[in-house]
């Protein structure tokens, strides 16, 4: 198990290397040297998707910003009320996102666990291994925003929220 000091550095050598240098491809990333997973270099690659395809068309609305603004204003953070929506309203905001709150979010949830004796979840959600349903589920909108993306497929058109 990584600790969670390696998990964060991990984890930010990672998203700022992908950043930094964005024709970084997923293949390239999984021969990398990182002693991750496959699962983990994968979830933290796709975090990178939104900033790559910002302005890029979407399926359902004119730019995947848009889609991400529309799709993530009823979901918050839990326990504070705050939209992720939020998050989305520019590009430095969701690096800020990416980069910044998520790995404050997963420390105080690791400080809350640890004040109720409960075991510890910060480098299982960090590095992708124990991810909950809205993480999988923004996988997913990545994932199918390629897809649609790459092929054009006109069934993508009936998909509107």
């Amino acid at each position: 198990k990584t600790s969670a000091p390696l998990a964060l550095y991990y984890y930010l050598t990672i998203l700022l290397r992908l950043l930094l240098f964005p024709s970084i491809s997923l293949s390239n990333l999984l021969n990398s040297s990182y002693p991750l997973s496959d699962i983990t270099l994968t979830y933290i690659y796709q975090l990178t998707i939104p900033l790559k395809h910002w302005s890029k068309p979407h399926y359902r609305k004119g730019t995947y910003q848009q889609d991400l603004k529309d799709n993530l204003v009823n979901v918050a953070i839990p326990g504070t009320g705050v939209p992720l929506s939020y998050f989305v309203l520019c590009k430095a905001f969701y690096g800020g996102f990416i980069l910044g709150v998520i790995p404050f979010v997963l420390f105080i949830q690791e400080i809350h666990l640890k004040l109720l004796s409960r075991p510890s979840s910060f480098t299982l959600n960090l590095l992708g291994y124990d991810l909950d349903w809205c993480s999988l589920w923004r996988i997913n909108c990545n994932l199918t925003h390629l897809h649609a993306l790459k092929t054009r497929d006109g069934g993508y058109e009936m998909e509107n929220k």
